[in-house]
């Protein structure tokens, strides 16, 4: 690390630089105290708890000056199992991506020759932010609930239970987008309700979609697992609305939010398969398809009524072995 000046970034929790000073002469002071070139609002930091000097080599060090609680070298691998996490030193050589931390506080010692990677791209659609998004996801939740009430309503032609529908919907978005952007608010410092309101109401209307398509598809070609396995599908939207509510809190970190979500896929579809097969011992959400559509959209030839009877034979056969194999347990 050549060079007079230095910059002193020091990090938050997460890693990331909270400031940066920058010093243009050596030695520098790190502490609690006022009289310090950096000051460290930290309880656990000493009045003076370190000074970082430059030796007669031209290597800069960091020296502690005799505290309670040390100064510590942070290691790149965080947790081993073969070693300390964090080494506690007197006086450590620091190099460009040493971390050093002191009470509850660290920071890094960089030169002001130090390389930075190029700008990223954004791609980030700043003008759907605020009540732009907002607006647009309570108006597509508001016809969301209308069709789910029509949709049910075959008799009583009541406007209470539109109206309670539509109220219950728009409340669960409301939690659901409040608690996103709470997360939001912490970890990044903005609250964007806006775009988690339309995440969660584009998931929403297309869980809708996926379910009513996948009842005329699987009506029309006789393909009953897509009905059967509904639940699977609406983990796998969850997951995806999960990975671009995560994304928003994280843009810099799209690998995360990608982990975050096939991690929570994994973890949501194998526990729902383990308490449906618990329960019923089977994967499936039903034996069969449970709701009637259209007999112009059947695709599929029917099965006649001589091959259904004809069938009957072999069900009757496989159920009384069932029947004896159960009743032969028993004894």
């Amino acid at each position: 690390m050549s060079g007079a000046a230095v910059i002193i970034e020091v990090l938050d929790r997460a890693g990331a630089v909270s400031a940066r000073h920058r010093c243009n002469e050596l030695p520098v002071s790190l502490g609690r105290a006022y009289d310090n070139d950096v000051i460290l609002d930290d309880p656990f930091v000493a009045p003076l708890h370190v000074r970082i000097e430059r030796r007669a080599d031209g290597a800069v060090v960091a020296r502690d000056m005799g505290t309670r609680n040390g100064t510590h070298v942070v290691p790149k691998r965080r947790f081993s199992l073969w070693r300390d996490a964090i080494t506690r030193c007197s006086e450590m050589v620091l190099k460009a991506d040493t971390l050093v931390r002191v009470g509850h506080s660290t920071f890094r010692v960089r030169p002001v020759q130090q390389t930075v990677a190029p700008e990223r791209l954004d791609t980030a659609a700043h003008t759907w932010e605020g009540l732009r998004p907002a607006a647009l996801a309570f108006v597509m939740l508001t016809l969301l609930a209308l069709f789910e009430a029509w949709s049910e309503d075959t008799t009583t032609q009541d406007s209470l239970s539109y109206e309670t529908n539509v109220a219950m919907v728009l409340g669960a978005l409301v939690v659901w987008g409040g608690f996103w952007a709470l997360l939001n608010r912490l970890f990044a410092g903005r609250a964007r309700m806006g775009r988690h309101l339309l995440i969660g109401a584009t998931g929403a209307v297309i869980s809708v979609a996926a379910a009513v398509a996948s009842e005329l598809v699987g009506y029309a070609l006789s393909i009953s697992e897509l009905t059967q396995f509904e639940t699977y599908i609406n983990l796998v939207l969850l997951s995806a609305a999960i990975y671009f509510h995560v994304a928003t809190i994280t843009p810099l970190s799209m690998a995360f939010a990608r982990q975050f979500a096939v991690v929570f896929a994994l973890l949501t579809i194998g526990l729902f398969s383990l308490y449906r097969y618990s329960k019923d011992h089977r994967f499936g959400d039903s034996l069969y398809m449970s709701s009637l559509q259209w007999p112009a959209i059947r695709l599929v030839t029917p099965v006649s009524t001589e091959t259904f009877v004809n069938g009957l034979g072999e069900l009757t056969a496989r159920a009384s072995l069932r029947r004896n194999e159960n009743g032969a347990e028993r004894e």
